[in-house]
């Protein structure tokens, strides 16, 4: 899956529809369903050494003939229902009417009655196999099918929070195409993502100045690959699908950096990562990404610091080198930017005070450094 990745990641145009549908069988097998039905030929296992010696790792193998079967019978259905001669394109770029008939296309393949939230249904596998997909999907979805459709102007675009298309000569124009998940509200399909969404000026999906990220075919290859979702349950997720993200996430132009920025350092590149974003979740209005930024506050940050402190002191076999994370002012430097952009955020909340279930993690959080280093 890696080499098939990086071959088409040396094309000027990577084949979205191929590649989403690899990623998707390999999580559907490992995530999702984990137990290969006998009655299908041509699907195994195959173990490899995971990790450390006690752990054997086993990722799903399919047959090219089944990947071509599901291929085929996307780019059938997009080409069967899209007359291009019917959308003119004078300058080589996609029309709205074009871009609306294509979303059309997506939505009413999709299931009537799903919860559009739920895991593993973001992958053009999860559309062919099981008529479902979640709002990003569905836009990824428009995307594939104008590739297919040899309509190399249409890209994905992204805000903090939602997904939709720019097309036309330099990505100019942009368009609605995944509203919220709910069929209901079709009408707005095509509609141009402005600082009003759906014409509510205090309800736009572009925040930071109208910004958004307006990707190219290989960007979109990577919010694929960003996108797996590795839980099996509420519990546990797939060790084969982490390791094959961070696999992914580690091979790319960027990973030499990796040794200049962090050198020895012990503190979690993470905290790094999220600090600098304290003053965009400040800027956002509240109640849009509260539930993302609710689990990286009382989960993510919990876990990794739990996960710091369980390490072996300095001078112990087995430690790493370093100035231990929770010894570290500037890891805590870190945790107090991000935590004080949350306090800012809800600032415009109703009740403008840090709820119990934020302030309960937070002081946890804080306790677990070292008193001098607070």
């Amino acid at each position: 899956v890696v080499r098939l990745f990086e071959a088409e990641l040396r094309q000027p145009e990577p084949d979205l529809v191929l590649l989403s549908l690899v990623l998707g069988f390999v999580e559907h097998f490992l995530a999702v369903n984990r137990v290969l039905p006998t009655n299908v030929p041509g699907l195994t296992f195959e173990s490899r050494p995971g990790p450390d010696p006690q752990t054997r790792l086993y990722f799903p193998v399919a047959e090219l003939s089944i990947v071509a079967a599901l291929y085929a019978r996307f780019t059938a259905q997009i080409r069967g229902a899209v007359d291009l001669s019917l959308y003119p394109r004078p300058d080589g770029c996609s029309s709205r009417d074009l871009v609306r008939k294509v979303s059309d296309v997506i939505w009413n393949s999709l299931s009537r009655s799903y919860f559009k939230d739920r895991a593993h249904i973001q992958s053009l596998f999860s559309f062919i196999t099981g008529t479902k997909l979640d709002s990003s999907g569905v836009a990824f979805a428009v995307v594939g099918a104008c590739q297919v459709l040899g309509l190399p102007d249409v890209h994905l675009a992204l805000s903090e929070d939602h997904a939709w298309v720019a097309f036309g000569a330099g990505g100019s124009q942009t368009a609605e195409v995944g509203v919220g998940g709910s069929k209901g509200q079709g009408g707005h399909r095509g509609g141009i993502i402005g600082w009003g969404k759906w014409g509510d000026a205090g309800q736009s999906w572009l925040y930071l100045k109208g910004s958004y990220l307006r990707c190219t075919r290989h960007m979109e290859v990577a919010f694929m690959v960003c996108a797996i979702n590795p839980s099996i349950d509420g519990h546990t997720d797939s060790l084969e699908l982490l390791q094959l993200q961070q696999v992914w996430g580690r091979a790319g132009p960027g990973v030499g950096r990796g040794p200049q920025v962090w050198g020895r350092r012990r503190a979690p590149p993470n905290l790094s990562f999220l600090s600098p974003a304290a003053p965009a979740v400040a800027a956002l209005r509240h109640g849009a990404p509260g539930q993302e930024f609710f689990e990286v506050a009382n989960d993510v940050i919990p876990n990794l610091l739990k996960e710091a402190a369980a390490e072996p002191p300095p001078g112990a076999e087995g430690a790493p080198g370093g100035l231990p994370a929770l010894q570290d002012p500037e890891c805590f430097a870190h945790l107090l930017r991000f935590y004080d952009g949350i306090c800012r955020w809800e600032e415009g909340s109703p009740t403008p005070v840090l709820h119990v279930g934020w302030a309960t993690f937070l002081v946890q959080s804080l306790g677990r450094f070292d008193g001098q280093v607070r």
